[in-house]
């Protein structure tokens, strides 16, 4: 498992602002908490000599020649890399990795001018960052013209997916500057360090009191600035504490297993307290789609809340609400025209379950209280979403509160689809007209299995409901918004239905927002003069302002490239698994869009199968050796991931998977 560099990229917002001041006063302060392991490097550096800032550096802060990085670059013209190098006539190639110094190393890197300076042709600055993947110090001026200067920076650098650890101001700022880098910056760590009469001499004295400082303090933290033994930072402190206070959904307390410490997200990777990078080849429950941190969204959701935070959607709106539901009516398969508000997948489809028994009540059809469901479904843990989810462990304790339903079979681990169209027609022909609606979680099953099913049935399924009288419910909570290589799975099989669940990828996996979107045939039945006609359901946060308006950020980013992004993660990751298939230890391979599963063979003398396998343990244990987050369901080691994976990661995702079904 990989573990994050410790130490920091430290830029500005242009030249002369005191990037080299602040790099010595980092590697002095470490010093002063006990690191002793230090190295400096500046990859390139212009206008030298007269200036040597190499040099500067080791004398103010007290480093050994063997400290700095060897092998900078060096042009004489006072410019950008770019520029200087050609009027120099040097060929620049962009360092895109970070030196090899030994593990437990503080590594300083200094930037060139700022953010966007040009290194070459084709690399700025911000590329080299991202590849290097350490967190960035951002240095700023206390005067005039900061504000615009820093916060362009800042915003910048987040596009970009780069970890900002915090603002560096070098000089005493203004209230006003320092209001405005936390309030319109998102700058949530700004540190101040003094200007110094002669820095050469100074760092050193600089650096002792600013250790004690709160703020610089922090900073060093967060860049992993801990002498061996300390306790920064806790891991093992934050899971006893956990231990103590909080209980965690889906699991047994009582096998001791400790949760993974988690204080950072960008992109696909977490990290972790202990300083470990992983990849989250889950998207966090399926939720995470364009990945953690996206700057856009998160933008999206600062502006939303210094404006409107929330107000009750009964008897009032807003127009982050507006905009969304105007948004999805534009989006969904055809005909579906209104959009109801909720919290989460489980609500959205109670919503709908609600929907279908009112709606055939106010159209003088009250018999009409049967749901027929898919065996092998999972549609959510409240009282109707579990009904109409297959038996199981989820459901197992809830029988007495669950209403019974129809269960018919999928065409799912090779069934014929034929079959199973018969098997639907002939429970509906029973059934007649008590049916309200028919459920599906389309083309594939997520919690049951990651099972996938045939287009064609789909299609069977919306026209045999609606030649009942009966509605037609699709959750999309896990399918939607082009996970499947389509914005709806609905519409890779070309079929609409009554009712749409979604959630999930909504936010982009920020904050929770479900809605489910209905006909207006739907809505229509509970419009009337009467009060008792209305659908009397209601949340407290329904339609949040702020959640609706980072459904929309997200909305924005999910285009036809990231459907096809979601097919070719697919196809990788197939090709990578390709191994698995006809291994004896492997049952299944299967998938759809991004999606991808391999179930594993269980013997039935080492214990149960499906979810209670402890198969599913051993596999998650083995690809977080490798290096990735998995959490199976039981014999079903399966991966979701975000869509700004990289070849490379997605790579990895498949190593873990295959090294996780070797664990077995």
């Amino acid at each position: 498992m990989s573990r994050r560099p410790v130490g920091a990229v430290v830029t500005g917002t242009d030249t002369g602002v005191g990037k080299t001041v602040v790099s010595a006063l980092l590697l002095a302060a470490v010093r002063h908490r006990g690191v002793a392991a230090r190295r400096y490097w500046k990859p390139v550096q212009t206008g030298c000599p007269p200036d040597d800032d190499a040099a500067w550096v080791a004398r103010a802060a007290g480093l050994a020649s063997a400290e700095v990085v060897p092998g900078a670059i060096r042009l004489r013209t006072p410019a950008s890399p770019f520029e200087a190098a050609r009027l120099e006539g040097v060929r620049l190639v962009a360092p895109t990795a970070l030196p090899s110094v030994p593990e437990g190393t503080f590594l300083v890197v200094e930037g060139a001018g700022g953010l966007l300076v040009p290194f070459d042709a084709t690399t700025t600055s911000a590329d080299l960052f991202v590849a290097w993947g350490l967190p960035l110090v951002v240095v700023a001026r206390p005067t005039l013209g900061t504000m615009n200067h820093t916060l362009l920076t800042l915003e910048a650098a987040r596009r970009r997916g780069l970890v900002v650890a915090g603002v560096v101001v070098a000089g005493p700022p203004t209230a006003a500057v320092l209001d405005a880098f936390r309030t319109h910056g998102a700058a949530d760590l700004v540190a101040v360090v003094p200007t110094l009469d002669d820095p050469a001499r100074d760092v050193a004295a600089a650096a002792a009191a600013l250790v004690a400082d709160p703020a610089f303090a922090a900073l060093l933290d967060r860049l992993g600035a801990a002498a061996p033994g300390a306790p920064l930072p806790p891991a093992r402190d934050l899971v006893a504490r956990d231990a103590a206070v909080t209980w965690h959904p889906y699991t047994q307390h009582g096998l001791g297993r400790a949760p993974l410490a988690v204080v950072a997200a960008e992109g696909a990777t977490l990290t972790l307290a202990d300083g470990r990078r992983v990849l989250d080849g889950l998207s966090s429950w399926w939720t995470s789609l364009v990945g953690h941190g996206h700057p856009a969204i998160a933008a999206a959701i600062a502006r939303q809340a210094r404006v409107l935070d929330h107000v009750q959607f009964g008897g009032a709106t807003h127009p982050p609400a507006v905009e969304l539901a105007e948004r999805l009516v534009a989006l969904a398969p055809r005909g579906l025209a209104r959009v109801f508000y909720s919290d989460d997948g489980s609500t959205a489809v109670e919503v709908a379950l609600k929907l279908a028994l009112a709606y055939h009540a106010r159209r003088g059809a009250p018999h009409r209280t049967r749901f027929v469901a898919l065996e092998h479904a999972y549609h959510g843990d409240t009282v109707g979403a579990m009904s109409v989810s297959d038996d199981g462990p989820f459901v197992a304790d809830f029988r007495t509160v669950r209403f019974d339903v129809t269960r018919v079979p999928p065409p799912v681990r090779g069934a014929d689809v034929a079959a199973c169209v018969e098997a639907l027609r002939a429970r509906l022909a029973v059934e007649g007209d008590r049916v309200a609606a028919v459920v599906v979680e389309p083309l594939l099953l997520g919690a049951g299995g990651m099972l996938v099913y045939d287009e064609a049935y789909l299609r069977a399924v919306a026209d045999l409901a609606r030649r009942h009288g009966a509605l037609f419910v699709a959750d999309e909570v896990f399918t939607g918004f082009g996970r499947t290589g389509a914005r709806f799975a609905c519409g890779r099989a070309g079929v609409a239905p009554d009712l749409l669940c979604v959630s999930k990828a909504l936010t982009g996996g920020t904050l929770p927002l479900a809605a489910t979107l209905a006909t207006a045939a739907v809505f229509d039945a509970f419009t009337s003069a009467r009060t008792a006609d209305a659908f009397l359901h209601g949340h407290s946060f329904t339609a949040n302002p702020i959640a609706c308006a980072a459904a929309l950020a997200a909305l924005d980013l999910l285009d036809d490239a990231a459907f096809a992004r979601a097919r070719a993660i697919g196809d990788r990751l197939g090709a990578g698994l390709a191994s698995l298939r006809g291994d004896p230890r492997v049952a299944d391979v299967r998938g759809l869009g991004l999606v991808r599963a391999v179930e594993v063979r269980v013997d039935s003398a080492a214990g149960p199968g499906g979810y209670l396998a402890d198969t599913g343990r051993r596999m998650a244990d083995a690809a977080l050796e490798a290096g990735v987050f998995l959490r199976p369901l039981g014999d079903v080691v399966y991966a979701v991931p975000p869509l700004c994976v990289t070849d490379a990661e997605v790579d990895r995702i498949a190593a873990a998977m295959c090294a996780a079904v070797a664990a077995v």
